[in-house]
């Protein structure tokens, strides 16, 4: 069997071929399941039919699920000491395994909450 990523730059040269739209078109890869490497994911690395059997039989404690959550307070506490060695959000954000995004987000609740005073320094 063959990993179908090899072949992504041929297909996606054969899609703009076909669409005509050289420079407009936008393809979406998506990941491919962990049961079925076929179908794209659904939910913690199952495709749509294995995620529904795991969820009627109950047994989707199996699959773990990749997001992990933080507590406020240890957000606030990690964030203020990265922070005070002059660290950009983007920096922050990979030093704490998180996404940019996330971590923009998480300040924002953090500050609305009280637990952060805003931050006016270019992250």
């Amino acid at each position: 069997m063959t990993d179908l990523r090899d072949q992504l730059p041929a297909f996606e040269e054969a899609a703009r071929r076909l669409l005509h739209a050289p420079r407009r078109l936008v393809l979406v890869h998506a990941r491919p399941a962990a049961c079925h490497p076929d179908r794209p994911v659904n939910a913690r690395g199952l495709c749509d039919s294995c995620y529904e059997t795991h969820w009627r039989n109950g047994t989707l404690g199996q699959f773990p699920t990749k997001r992990t959550q933080r507590f406020r307070d240890d957000f606030v506490a990690e964030y203020r000491h990265l922070r005070s060695y002059g660290l950009g959000r983007s920096e922050i954000a990979e030093r704490l395994g998180m996404t940019r995004n996330a971590v923009d987000a998480a300040y924002r609740r953090a500050v609305r909450a009280g637990a952060l005073a805003p931050d006016r320094r270019a992250g």
